[in-house]
C-alpha cells in the first residue's frame, strides 16, 4: 500500500474549504514516532487530543513542502487518536498559488510506516467551519473565516465514536514532487497578554454587511469599566479567572490592547448566557476611537458563533497582526478569560547583541529588529496584518538587515527559492511568491538579482548561485531585448506589467494612459539593470554582462539635465508634467550604477541634502538607495544618522512598537497604511555597517 493525496468525495470544487480528517495506530510504551505531513494549503493536528504546534510551509502546487514533525511526547502505549483538519484556499493571492485541496500524511513509529493517508481515511467536510466564500480579509490574503462553537464536537478526542457524516476519503491522482521543509518550523507561544482599554454596548446600522463593515459603522456608546463589572482600578488584564461585563441592555463590545504589535493565532476563551454571534475585529491602532475593521474592500475580522456557556477556540489556519482586538455580541453579559494573539514566531539565531552608544540609535535598532521578526514566518513578508507576501524588493531590504543580526543563511535563502519558482514564461518574477497574479513589477526582478549577490556575499554560498544563474539569465535576457539604438530601455506598456518605483508622485506606476505611455523610457529601471547587469557579471564571471552594463551606463547620459544639474526621471518626446520629473531615487539610482563623474555625484549628493525640496524625496523604502548614494561620500555619515533620528525616530514619538509602511502611518493608502513593515528595518543595516563597521558577517 502507497501513501496517497487524499480529499473529500466532492465532485465540485469549492473555495475556502475545511475538512476534518481520521485516523489511528497502535504504539509500545517507549516508542519513537513521527508525523510527516503535507497539505494544498495549510494544516492543524492534534494527536489525543493534544495540540501538535506546525503548520504548512508556502510552496507551489507541483513542488509540495512536508513537515517531518516529532510526536513521541505524545504518544500513549495502545491505539494513538489522529486528528488532523486541513484548509485549501481553493483561488489564487498574493500568499498562495492555488492547487488542488488534498492532504498527505505518514505516521512512523520506531522507522516503520504505521498509518497514511489513503482510501482508509475517514474524513468529513467541517461542520464548524463555514466552507465557501465569506468575507475577504484583504485582496492580498484572501478569506477570513466564520467558525460555529455549536456544531464542534469531541472529534480530537480519543475514544470519539464516528458518525453518519463521516466517510471514505478519495485517494488523488495528484503527484506533485515532495521534498522536506528547507528551513525550521514556527514556534507558538502561549497568548500574549491583553488589556481592556474601551467597552460599552453598541447599535447596529446594518446586520447583514461583511462583518467588518459591521463593527466599522455601528455606533458605540462608551461607558465607564466601573458601570459594567464595579471595578475601580486601572484597566485589568484579561485572565483566566474572566473578567464579565454586565450591561443593562444587550450587545455589548470589548476592545483590549496586547501592548504592542503582535502577529499570531487568534485564541480566545469567552463565557455567554446564551448562543450568540461574536464580531471579532483585529487592527495596528485606535485612530477611528475603534478598531479600524473596514478599509475598502479589507474586512479586518471574523465571525465565531458561540454557545451558551464556556467557549475556548484558537483559528491554526491564518495568522492576523495587530496591537488591539475588538469584540461585539448581542448579548448583556460577556465574561472574557482570554482574547488575544498567540505569536508564531521564526526561531532565530540571533548574532551577538550590538550596543550603540546613542540611547534613540538603540532604541531605534531595537525596534527595526522586531520589525523584523514580525514579517519573518514562512518567508520574508512585507507587513503581517494586511499582506503577508514576499516581494523581491522588499524581501532585499529585509535580507541586507537580517544578515547583520540572525545566523544562518538559510531562511533567505528559501526566501529567494521561492522567488525563483515563480518565474514567469516571459522571464520576469511573479509579484509575489508563491502566488499566481495578474500584474507584475519588471524592478522587482532586478532587485532579486541584487539580493542573489547580496546573500553570496554574506553566506559565500556559491552553489546556491550556480543554481539561480539561469533564472537570473532568463530576467535580464526580458530587459536587454528592450534596448533601443541609442542604449536606452524602452519599456513596453502592456497589461500585467506595472511599473513601479516607489511610493511618492510620479513613481508609483498609478498614471493616466497617456502619461503612462510618456514613462516607456525611466532612469531607474535603466539604474537597476546596470546594477543588476554588473552583479551578473560578477557572480558569473562573465564580461557579457558587463559589456551590457556599459552601455546602458552612457544610455543614462540622456536623462541628465544640465539646467537643472539633475538627472530626469523620464525621458519624453512631448509636454507632459513629468517631463521635468526629478526624485531623488532617481539621483541615488543613477549614482549607484556609476553613471555620473564625480563632480556631479558630489553635485547631486548636496542636492539630495538640501533641505529646499526641490527633488521629490524618497519614502522609508527606497531611503536605503538614498543613504547608500549619500554614503559614496563616507563624510556624509552623520547627515544619514541625523535623517534616521529624525524620520524613525518621529515614529517612535508617536507610540510606534514596530516601524510603519510609510511615514503617514496608518492614514496613507486611503486609510489602509500598515503600521510594521519589513523594508522600515533598515536602520539596522546602517547602524551596523557603517556606524559600528561591521565587516559582512558569513553565515
Amino acid at each position: 500500500m502507497s501513501t496517497t493525496w487524499i480529499w473529500l468525495a466532492e465532485t465540485e470544487p469549492m473555495v475556502n474549504a475545511y475538512a476534518d480528517f481520521l485516523t489511528g495506530f497502535s504504539a509500545h510504551a517507549n516508542a519513537q514516532a513521527s508525523l510527516r505531513i503535507s497539505a494544498g494549503s495549510h494544516y492543524a493536528v492534534w494527536l489525543n487530543g493534544q495540540r501538535v504546534v506546525a503548520s504548512q510551509y508556502a510552496d507551489y502546487p507541483d513542488d509540495k513542502v512536508m513537515d517531518e514533525i516529532d510526536i513521541t511526547p505524545l504518544l500513549v502505549p495502545g491505539h494513538n487518536h489522529l486528528s488532523i483538519q486541513a484548509w485549501c484556499q481553493g483561488e489564487s493571492s498574493f500568499v498562495y498559488r492555488k492547487g488542488p485541496a488534498a492532504l498527505w500524511f505518514e505516521v512512523h513509529v520506531d522507522g516503520q510506516v504505521v498509518a497514511r493517508s489513503g482510501s482508509a481515511t475517514l474524513c468529513r467536510r467541517s461542520p464548524a467551519y463555514v466552507s465557501g466564500p465569506v468575507e475577504k480579509i484583504t485582496p492580498q490574503l484572501s478569506f477570513s473565516f466564520r467558525y460555529d462553537m455549536r456544531a464542534q464536537d469531541d472529534w480530537r478526542s480519543p475514544g470519539y465514536q464516528t458518525g453518519s457524516d463521516w466517510h471514505r476519503a478519495v485517494a488523488l491522482p495528484y503527484r506533485p514532487r515532495l521534498s522536506l521543509r528547507p528551513i525550521a518550523r514556527l514556534l507558538e507561544e502561549a497568548p500574549a497578554a491583553s488589556y481592556m482599554v474601551a467597552q460599552g454596548t453598541y447599535t447596529e446600522a446594518d446586520a447583514d454587511q461583511p462583518a467588518g463593515d459591521r463593527m466599522q459603522s455601528a455606533a458605540l456608546s462608551f461607558l465607564p469599566l466601573c458601570a459594567l463589572t464595579g471595578l475601580r482600578e486601572a484597566p485589568p488584564q484579561i485572565s483566566p479567572e474572566g473578567l464579565t461585563l454586565r450591561a443593562a441592555q444587550p450587545n455589548v463590545f470589548a476592545v483590549v490592547d496586547m501592548e504592542k504589535e503582535r502577529a499570531g493565532l487568534l485564541t480566545l476563551d469567552i463565557t455567554v448566557p446564551q448562543d450568540c454571534q461574536l464580531l471579532v475585529g483585529f487592527g495596528e491602532h485606535l485612530d477611528d476611537l475603534r478598531v479600524r475593521t473596514s478599509v475598502g474592500r479589507r474586512q479586518f475580522a471574523c465571525v465565531v458563533h458561540l454557545k451558551a456557556g464556556r467557549n475556548a477556540f484558537m483559528h491554526p489556519f491564518r495568522r492576523l497582526a495587530g496591537r488591539y482586538l475588538m469584540v461585539m455580541a448581542p448579548t448583556d453579559t460577556l465574561t472574557l478569560h482570554t482574547l488575544s494573539l498567540a505569536e508564531t514566531p521564526y526561531p532565530v539565531q540571533p548574532l551577538p547583541a550590538l550596543k550603540l552608544p546613542d540611547h534613540l540609535d538603540q532604541r531605534i535598532r531595537d525596534v527595526s529588529i522586531r520589525t523584523l521578526l514580525l514579517c519573518m514566518h514562512e518567508h520574508y513578508e512585507d507587513c503581517p496584518w494586511r499582506e503577508q507576501a514576499l516581494y523581491a524588493m522588499d524581501s532585499r531590504l529585509q535580507m541586507l538587515s537580517g544578515y547583520y543580526v540572525f545566523k544562518g543563511g538559510e531562511f533567505p535563502r528559501a526566501s529567494l527559492q521561492l522567488l525563483a519558482q515563480g518565474q514567469k514564461p516571459n522571464g520576469l518574477l511573479e509579484i509575489c511568491a508563491p502566488a499566481e497574479g495578474d500584474i507584475t513589477i519588471p524592478s522587482f526582478s532586478l532587485a532579486f538579482i541584487l539580493a542573489v549577490q547580496d546573500y553570496l556575499a554574506y553566506t559565500g554560498d556559491e552553489d546556491f548561485v550556480k543554481d539561480m544563474l539561469p533564472v537570473m539569465e532568463n530576467i535580464l535576457a526580458w530587459f536587454l531585448r528592450l534596448i533601443n539604438a541609442e542604449g536606452l530601455i524602452v519599456l513596453p506598456q502592456e497589461k500585467g506589467l506595472w511599473h513601479f518605483y516607489e511610493w511618492q508622485d510620479g513613481l508609483h506606476g498609478y498614471l493616466g494612459q497617456q502619461q503612462q505611455a510618456s514613462t516607456a523610457i525611466a532612469a531607474p529601471i535603466q539604474a537597476l539593470c546596470v546594477m543588476a547587469l554588473t552583479a551578473m557579471a560578477d557572480m558569473s564571471g562573465q564580461d557579457i554582462w558587463r559589456t551590457h552594463a556599459d552601455i546602458l551606463r552612457e544610455g543614462l547620459n540622456h536623462f541628465y539635465d544640465a539646467d537643472a544639474g539633475a538627472y530626469r526621471t523620464y525621458l519624453t518626446h512631448d509636454d507632459t508634467p513629468l517631463a521635468a520629473h526629478y526624485a531623488e531615487l532617481t539621483q541615488s539610482l543613477v549614482m549607484l550604477a556609476g553613471a555620473c563623474t564625480p563632480q556631479v555625484a558630489r553635485m547631486l549628493r548636496e542636492k539630495m541634502r538640501a533641505p529646499d525640496g526641490q527633488l521629490i524625496p524618497t519614502s522609508l523604502a527606497y531611503r536605503f538607495y538614498k543613504y547608500e548614494a549619500l554614503l559614496t561620500d563616507p563624510s556624509l555619515l552623520p547627515h544619514v544618522i541625523d535623517d534616521i533620528r529624525q524620520v524613525w525616530g518621529r515614529m517612535l514619538r508617536q507610540g510606534a512598537t514596530s516601524f510603519w509602511e510609510t511615514e503617514r502611518g496608518a492614514w496613507d493608502f486611503d486609510n489602509a497604511g500598515s503600521l510594521c513593515h519589513g523594508w522600515s528595518a533598515i536602520p539596522v543595516y546602517f547602524f551596523a555597517k557603517y556606524v559600528l563597521r561591521i565587516k559582512e558577517p558569513q553565515h
